[in-house]
């Protein structure tokens, strides 16, 4: 029998997994002035192949900021954590999947208004005691991607809810794209994902935990845009082929070859005499 060589290409000869996450962004500006403009901080990332598991930490987070308002009034920001940190993580090419996870440990967040030595108005107020979340793909099978997030002992407090009660208690596990609140500028979303991708060839996926964005938010007499991201998490895979065991032309070939000499034998056989 004529052994044929197959070639078989890698399944995932051109393939790219990335992973990231970090703690904590803020960046916050009014007309023609940067407020605030912090991190991303404990970020944490790679991209494979090779594989890599790359982590990042930090103590605690404590940031207290202080911007003037219009007139005599001043606005204080204040973002405060315990332990946060961050992994990113592929096995590539071993096994195509890549994971980010962001962890924060007491998160205490607020937004105050003063006019000079007067107590101070709070106008949003945030405290949880944890907050994850965590981003996978794979091409294991197909492209797929997940993400989560949990939050235990979310508590909001302000002026800026507009008296409105939320009780945060209902949304340890929140389904994606959760919004607590929108209200004259002010949305609070819960575990926000994003993705992107074909789903064939490409996929991607980002979630934040927790995203406040202010969009033209009236605060101190300035009406202030940006957003406050607490624990964020990503990975894509992009360039996938799934290859199967297709034979080069060269096998092509030495098949055709191999099946005249198969065919030349067997007439050869049938036309030699029989003995008597």
């Amino acid at each position: 029998m004529l052994a044929l060589p197959f070639v078989t290409a890698p399944a995932h000869a051109v393939t790219t997994v990335d992973s990231s996450a970090y703690a904590l962004s803020a960046s916050l500006s009014a007309v023609n002035a940067v407020l605030v403009d912090i991190g991303p901080l404990a970020a944490a990332g790679g991209t494979a192949a090779p594989a890599y598991n790359d982590s990042a930490a930090l103590a605690t987070i404590d940031q207290q900021l202080q911007f003037a308002g219009l007139g005599l009034v001043s606005i204080n920001q204040r973002l405060n954590t315990g332990v946060v940190t961050s992994s990113a993580s592929s096995p590539y090419p071993v096994m195509p999947t890549g994971t980010a996870t962001s962890a924060i440990a007491g998160v205490d967040i607020g937004l105050e208004t003063q006019v000079l030595f007067l107590p101070p108005l709070t106008i949003l107020g945030l405290t949880a005691d944890a907050i994850t979340s965590t981003t996978s793909v794979s091409a294991v099978g197909g492209l797929s991607a997940t993400g989560a997030t949990t939050i235990a002992g979310l508590d909001l407090t302000g002026l800026g809810l507009g008296g409105l009660f939320i009780d945060a208690a209902l949304f340890v596990n929140p389904d994606p794209n959760t919004v607590l609140l929108d209200l004259l500028g002010l949305r609070i979303v819960l575990n926000e994902q994003t993705s992107w991708g074909d789903g064939v060839n490409s996929i991607g996926l980002a979630t934040n935990a927790l995203r406040i964005t202010f969009d033209d938010f009236l605060l101190g007499g300035r009406l202030v845009s940006g957003d406050v991201i607490l624990g964020h998490s990503q990975a894509s895979i992009t360039d996938f082929v799934q290859q199967n065991a297709v034979p080069e032309p060269a096998s092509w070939a030495l098949m055709i070859m191999g099946f005249g000499l198969v065919g030349s034998a067997m007439r050869i056989r049938k036309a030699r005499p029989a003995m008597a």
